[in-house]
């Protein structure tokens, strides 16, 4: 997958060439707006210390996280085959939780019902680390090669995970313009 910088206000007027970003497709091009989030990778640095016992680390994770994630406005063109994209990622994230936490509250609820305590054997513990397991595979199944924005830079982004065909559209799009420019 390639990458392409746009500037705020292509992504935001949907400037760009109509040209399908997930797969390159020119035929049955439509624009569909969406805010992105992008979340910087540092403060994910934080994450192991949480899990080693101190849990003052997941506060300042979660206050670094929400100060500096940044929403960008992008109006992205897709063809019909991928005009529910981002509905699909959304469905197929939400039955991943669904099933991490169903994983763990039933094995927790049947040692409530069966021992009288909170407690987890091995095999409780057993399904809810598979039901983990299971559900972060449905999350990033389709997240790890989802369009999303990388960076930003002042007046630009980075877009991720895009197809090659829509990067080079983007640069060629680029190119006619500025020549167009100078025709006048």
């Amino acid at each position: 997958m390639a990458r392409a910088w746009l500037q705020m206000w292509e992504c935001a007027n949907g400037d760009l060439p109509e040209c399908c970003v997930v797969c390159g497709s020119l035929e049955d091009v439509e624009f569909f707006g969406r805010e992105m989030e992008y979340r910087p990778k540092w403060p994910l640095s934080f994450l192991g210390l949480h899990f080693v016992g101190v849990p003052l680390v997941g506060a300042v994770l979660g206050w670094f996280t929400e100060r500096y994630n940044r929403v960008v406005l992008t109006k992205l063109p897709y063809c019909v085959d991928h005009y529910h994209y981002w509905e699909r990622r959304d469905q197929r994230q939400h039955l991943g939780i669904l099933i991490i936490a169903m994983g763990w509250l039933l094995p927790l609820l049947w040692t409530f019902a069966v021992n009288n305590n909170a407690r987890l054997g091995n095999t409780a513990m057993a399904i809810a680390a598979t039901a983990t397991a299971a559900g972060l595979l449905v999350i990033y199944s389709l997240g790890f090669k989802a369009v999303h924005v990388a960076d930003i830079r002042n007046t630009r982004s980075l877009i991720a995970d895009v197809h090659p065909d829509f990067a080079a559209a983007v640069e060629e799009w680029r190119v006619r313009k500025k020549g167009d420019r100078h025709m006048y």
